[in-house]
């Protein structure tokens, strides 16, 4: 069935306070249509006039959201047969350097290394770039502490990430509303994902040490009660970390309603940084080091640009980025290094009490 054919089923709901917060003051922000897959009509979102959230209202219920995907969406995409569920390259000397940067940047074992690895190991820890180099990818808020901790990706897209989790220790489970996308991701990681949602899921209490959730707290309709499992579910002193679009970023704010960041209808409430603090701190949690990253905003201001100009859908976004993108995006960078959290990724981690 196309897109179209399926979203013209959409049910929508009234939302009475902002998601975030509570509050009933709220103020309209923008109407638009769905630029990237085109699900039929426009979509109205509007701005907590509490904490400044931006949320959709009325909003797509959240057993129709799977509707809005197209099936060639990436999470529905087999993944590649030949690609092997064990490091790339577990029987050759990068493998050995890779254990020891982590054993000195995490504190991993790295039993049976020698010397020679031993020994860049300790000079390339200090180095970000090689440490995600050494965890396959993974940033320094997904380390591992040790063998054997455990962890969940809720969403975890086509495996990749929760792939690598396992790679560097995690022991990995993923947790997805979408079975055909769950289905996708067990295969490429070789991880249990389960079925379902943080407040539905039968899942132990205090059985993780780490919850990563990448481009998924936007999608959810209620977000008090699902960062409320997490604490929950997170052993004493585990960590939350979540990754969503900054709806303060430079991008949103040169490029308003066409910035990628808004993605309607998919995505239902994004809150400003503040916001979403002050809702963890509620919800239980007592540290947190945030963030913003401008990595997006040369190919995001490419597209919101291909929006403005009337091109919608998929299939410029392998175009490369003008010389006009590239100069935002390094006054962008230049912005968020001198400490303005204008970047187009807002990225929290948050810390349960020991």
């Amino acid at each position: 069935m196309k897109i179209q054919e399926a979203a013209s089923r959409l049910r929508f709901e009234e939302v009475e306070c902002c998601p975030v917060c509570e509050s009933s003051q709220r103020s309209p922000k923008f109407v638009s249509p769905d630029y990237l897959h085109g699900v039929p009509g426009e979509f109205q979102y509007v701005t907590c006039g509490a904490c400044s959230t931006v949320y959709q209202n009325p909003r797509v219920v959240l057993a129709d959201l799977g509707l809005c995907y197209p099936s060639d969406y990436f999470t529905h995409v087999a993944p590649d047969a030949s690609t092997s569920l064990d490091p790339p390259d577990v029987n050759n000397w990068t493998y050995d350097l890779r254990r020891a940067v982590r054993h000195f940047a995490d504190g991993t074992s790295a039993a049976g290394v020698s010397w020679v690895p031993r020994l860049f190991g300790r000079l390339l820890a200090h180095f970000p770039p090689a440490r995600k180099w050494a965890r396959y990818g993974v940033r320094d808020p997904l380390a591992a502490s040790g063998e054997g901790n455990r962890c969940l990706e809720v969403g975890p897209g086509a495996g990749k990430t929760l792939r690598s989790l396992r790679w560097i220790g995690w022991q990995a489970v993923g947790l997805d509303l979408d079975p055909h996308a769950a289905s996708t991701a067990e295969r490429a990681s070789g991880c249990t994902v389960k079925v379902g949602t943080l407040t539905s899921t039968d899942l132990p209490d205090e059985s993780f040490d780490l919850i990563f959730m990448s481009h998924v707290l936007e999608h959810l309709p209620d977000l008090r009660p699902a960062l409320q499992r997490c604490i929950r579910l997170l052993a004493p002193g585990g960590r939350l970390v979540v990754v969503y679009p900054n709806p303060e970023s430079l991008g949103v704010q040169w490029q308003e309603k066409f910035a990628v960041n808004w993605d309607p209808p998919r995505h239902l409430v994004v809150p400003p940084l503040k916001a979403i603090v002050a809702l963890l701190n509620a919800t239980g949690f007592d540290r947190f080091e945030t963030r913003t990253s401008a990595g997006s905003a040369a190919g995001y201001r490419k597209i919101a640009r291909q929006y403005r100009a009337g091109r919608t859908g998929k299939g410029f976004e392998n175009t490369k980025p003008s010389l006009g993108d590239r100069i935002f995006g390094v006054y962008e960078s230049v912005l968020v290094m001198l400490g303005s959290r204008v970047g187009e990724e807002i990225r929290v981690t948050a810390w349960k009490a020991k």
